[in-house]
């Protein structure tokens, strides 16, 4: 219970909520698309690229923990540090005592050693994910000199976005992540933390899809080829003016599937299936001209047909003009 009701206090430290404000981290898809569709981005003027921290949440040690935790809590009152740092031992104690299952046996994990300090995060450990975000937050944050050349840079988890000012080169990128990698290893005070970068090639307009894919540039660096770039629930796009704008995401062997009519859930919540997935399309999706008079399943088959299937949608679909009004009057 201590536990439970430490990490939502930290979310409220001074520093921490100032941080947030800054956009390093960035909470939901949604949030990191209308953040973007302010600034105006263009193809001609600004590279898009992706950061990935390798094999995150194994790789963090408490040591780094306690030094970004330390960081935003400066603040807070001696009491609150002194839960703040219990918590911590709790943590510690909790990731060297990690027990994992697979085919009815048991495995101790061991992280990345078996020094308490040199073990990493669990997978879907209760902490874990909130400590994931804290660690990313914090190396970018300490690295705030790095980004001086970006129109915005955030991170959710072990997935960073950077929009740089310029169309950087290749080899502009490369010495730029280096330094970079330099500068965390620096704060992290290890080279545990290691840094990967997808780079969007945007210069190809109507790429097919045969041509379509990534390019290894070096150990660290790739670049992919093709008419959007994937960042967590968004596709980011160009329009016919050079303008990014914003679609949502699913990867090409996923099979989109939802709960059937016949289901035992109330009434209520099968009701619900089909309004909160058209309000989630409507929201990651850029008010484009070109998409106002056009029906939701033209727009989005693949979801269209899924909610059909399971028999939740009844009546025809709405015009994602009529959806997007539908959202503004809910939210």
């Amino acid at each position: 219970m201590l536990l439970k009701n430490w990490i939502p206090s930290i979310e409220e430290a001074p520093r921490l909520q100032q941080h947030n404000v800054q956009q390093v981290h960035h909470p939901h898809a949604r949030h990191l698309k209308e953040e973007l569709e302010k600034l105006l981005i263009n193809r001609n003027e600004n590279r898009i690229a992706s950061l990935d921290i390798e094999n995150m949440y194994s790789s963090v040690k408490n040591s780094t923990i306690k030094k970004a935790v330390n960081y935003f809590t400066s603040s807070l009152s001696p009491k609150a540090h002194q839960t703040t740092w219990l918590c911590l031992d709790l943590i510690q104690f909790g990731m060297s005592s990690t027990l994992i299952t697979f085919q009815d046996k048991y495995f101790e994990y061991k992280g990345q050693g078996r020094d308490p300090a040199n073990q990493g995060l669990a997978i879907g450990g209760y902490e874990s994910a909130f400590l994931a975000s804290l660690i990313a937050s914090y190396i970018l944050e300490k690295c705030s000199n790095e980004f001086e050349n970006t129109l915005y840079h955030g991170i959710y988890r072990d997935d960073g976005l950077i929009i740089f000012n310029s169309k950087l080169t290749q080899h502009q990128i490369t010495d730029w992540l280096t330094k970079f990698q330099k500068e965390a290893n620096h704060h992290a005070g290890e080279t545990f933390l290691q840094f990967t970068m997808l780079i969007w090639e945007n210069e190809s307009k109507n790429i097919r899809k045969e041509d379509e894919g990534e390019v290894k540039i070096s150990d660290k660096i790739s670049m992919i080829k093709s008419n959007h770039f994937p960042y967590l629930d968004i596709e980011l796009r160009w329009n016919l003016n050079n303008k990014l704008y914003f679609w949502t995401h699913h990867k090409p062997n996923q099979k989109i599937k939802y709960v059937n009519a016949s289901s035992t859930h109330t009434r209520n919540t099968l009701r619900a299936i089909p309004q909160s997935i058209l309000m989630r399309l409507a929201s990651l999706t850029s008010r484009e001209t070109s998409l106002e008079n056009k029906i939701i399943d033209e727009i989005y088959p693949e979801h269209a047909l899924a909610l059909k299937k399971a028999k939740l949608m009844n009546s025809k679909f709405p015009t994602f003009k009529t959806l997007c009004e539908d959202y503004d009057s809910s939210t």
